[in-house]
């Protein structure tokens, strides 16, 4: 998994042509780490070369993980001025699946993705919106996985569970996230959910009243990959057509713990973060 990450961020860097010297922080999503122990970010501050100052750890999130994940490593740059926040998921959910759970092994796929956060960047990250429902956790586990002594392991999931989680929770999430960034819904807003599959993607469109072209399906050939499924889907579509100037990108993940979140990417071409440039 750790190698995954590594080519993933090896090929975000040559493109924007920044040096891992550069690079202040560098924060992984995982929930299936190579070990426990040490942390993968370590891992990856070697393998890419970073240097030996830069801020290094991991969260532990599932399908929530890369939208919780963009909230910390903005935050992060913002107190500490930082320029370039290595923002990186990787996910093997194949080591962990069980060869006999026919219902849950066909749906995932393994994944890595790296985003880099700059003070030279095309969207604004608005504020993000955050719920978890602790109480629901049962729905997805990973049996054995810790300290605690269990007599099964590998990953259950209740699918239904979730599914009536999402479709509860999440259209007041979105209705939050807008009221929150103090924005009005458009037409042209795209949609990103946690891609765990087409029919769930396409009952969140039904329930948030949105027309199909606006709500992106991309895991035909890849499956759910967790944290990696929305900055997967997300780069492909960046790399296809690219959107209007004014098209705003709202991600919304949800998925273990159970947790939801959201936040919308604002197109913008001034820097995020001008002070720090300046200040350098």
């Amino acid at each position: 998994m750790t190698d995954l990450a590594a080519r993933a961020s090896r090929a975000v860097l040559n493109q924007r042509n920044v040096s891992p010297l550069s690079v202040d922080a560098i924060l992984v999503i995982t929930q299936t780490p190579d070990r426990s122990i040490p942390h993968t970010s370590a891992l990856l501050q070697d393998k890419l070369g970073l240097r030996e100052d830069v801020i290094a750890f991991d969260l532990g999130l599932g399908c929530s993980g890369y939208v919780a994940g963009l909230d910390v490593a903005t935050s992060l740059a913002e107190a500490h001025s930082l320029r370039h926040v290595l923002l990186v998921t990787a996910e093997a959910y194949s080591r962990i699946l069980r060869d006999d759970d026919r219902t849950t092994r066909p749906l995932f796929g393994d994944a890595a993705t790296a985003s880099l956060l700059s003070y030279r960047y095309d969207f604004e990250v608005g504020r993000v919106v955050h719920r978890t429902v602790g109480r629901l956790s049962q729905h997805l586990v990973h049996h054995g996985s810790g300290s605690l002594r269990e007599s099964e392991s590998g990953l259950s999931m209740n699918g239904r569970g979730i599914l009536n989680f999402v479709l509860e929770q999440g259209p007041s999430v979105v209705e939050n996230l807008y009221s929150q960034n103090d924005l009005q819904p458009r037409s042209s807003d795209i949609f990103f959910f946690h891609q765990a599959n087409e029919f769930v993607v396409r009952q969140l469109q039904t329930r948030l009243n949105l027309d199909p072209s606006q709500v992106v399906v991309d895991l035909a050939d890849v499956g759910n990959t967790s944290s990696s499924s929305i900055p997967l889907a997300l780069a492909r579509f960046l790399a296809g057509a690219a959107p209007e100037q004014q098209t705003r990108l709202v991600l919304v993940g949800f998925g273990v713990g159970l947790a939801l979140a959201a936040t919308i990417l604002i197109p913008k071409s001034q820097d995020r973060w001008g002070a720090s440039e300046r200040s350098r």
